[in-house]
């Protein structure tokens, strides 16, 4: 059953800030004094689905003239809080990922008591016999440094597995700009710890936490390679023996289907001056007054979003960075989007 959509009107389109104030119409203007405030949308439900294709905002201050230059901290940012991967959390607009996944990637590098197959229409990495498994990728190189603040991986194994069924590690070695290739990597991060269980969470949002595995936070890496670790102590039900081999070891369980690396980039809708608004807004509107002074400024910023459950959209005003002559007088931020709603269905 799907329902009608609605368009998002009245105050349940504006992003509000979080306040005691029981009455959301005095939620809505997000510039007061020397506070940093953050509006956000209204929350997502089970079974909702808010699709987002604009904001329009709207800036009031003394003169605003001052502020197309450049300042030193961003005036307005917007993020958007997506489920980037099963239970990673983050904005994809502040992040590039790098996946490292299939055949030429899992056969460039060294496999030891594993062979890449067709699982499910993936390749995959799959035990092979009941040793000890190891798979050391190629080293990627990059032209720029860059940071990796969070990684995700998929496990082709549901979480009801076992817990003894089988216990891996990811590790992430890489090299500064500083550094050689051709010597072995000096800096070295676990992902995943060592004797992970498959019942674990498969991602890390908080590399700080890692800290106790590695010297150094991944942070100006030039090039970077992946080590994964598994010992199987129960095969699954895929079994395949390989013809014309002296050893017939099963083909015992499906591991590794990709890695993947969040690379922290430049946020695309974080605005130093109210210049670089105008030139991402896809329309605006100048209010002037009297001596010529810039009062009040509406623009419509395109940004496109699906919110499902536990997702986000939101919208800081940065007064608290700003000189009292500069700091912006009033700030709302309404969404242009729909809500499709499709309960969930309880069986009985």
């Amino acid at each position: 059953m799907m329902l009608d959509t609605i368009k998002l009107s009245g105050l349940d389109a504006y992003l509000k800030a979080d306040s005691d104030d029981p009455d959301p119409a005095n939620r809505i203007n997000l510039s007061r004094d020397t506070t940093r405030l953050t509006g956000v949308c209204p929350t997502v439900g089970k079974g909702q689905l808010m699709e987002i294709s604009g904001i329009f905002i709207q800036i009031e201050g003394t003169d605003l003239v001052p502020l197309f230059q450049r300042q030193q901290e961003p005036l307005i940012s917007i993020e958007v809080k997506k489920e980037m991967f099963p239970g990673l959390f983050s904005d994809p607009y502040q992040h590039r990922v790098h996946t490292i996944a299939g055949f030429d990637d899992f056969n460039r590098g060294v496999l030891e008591n594993l062979k890449v197959m067709d699982v499910d229409g993936y390749p995959t990495l799959v035990s092979f016999g009941s040793l000890p498994c190891k798979w050391t990728s190629a080293i990627y190189q990059f032209p720029h440094p860059f940071t990796v603040d969070a990684a995700a991986w998929y496990l082709p194994t549901s979480k009801q597995t076992p817990p003894d069924g089988f216990k891996y590690s990811i590790k992430l070695n890489f090299w500064k700009a500083d550094e050689k290739l051709d010597q072995a990597a000096q800096h070295s991060i676990l992902l995943a710890g060592i004797d992970t269980k498959p019942t674990a969470d498969r991602f890390i949002d908080d590399l700080d936490i890692c800290l106790d595995s590695a010297d150094v936070l991944p942070v100006d890496i030039i090039a970077y390679q992946i080590e994964f670790n598994a010992t199987v102590n129960y095969d699954t039900y895929l079994k395949e023996y390989q013809v014309g081999l002296e050893n017939k070891e099963s083909m015992g369980r499906p591991l590794l289907r990709s890695v993947n690396l969040l690379e922290k980039v430049t946020p695309a809708y974080e605005f130093y001056s109210l210049n670089e608004l105008i030139n991402q807004s896809a329309a605006y509107q100048f209010f002037e007054k009297h001596q010529g002074k810039l009062k009040k400024i509406n623009a419509t910023i395109y940004i496109t979003a699906a919110l499902e459950e536990n997702e986000a959209i939101s919208l800081t005003v940065h007064n608290d960075t700003l000189p009292r002559t500069k700091k912006l007088a009033y700030v709302d931020a309404r969404l242009d989007g729909e809500i499709k709603l499709k309960p969930p269905v309880i069986e009985k």
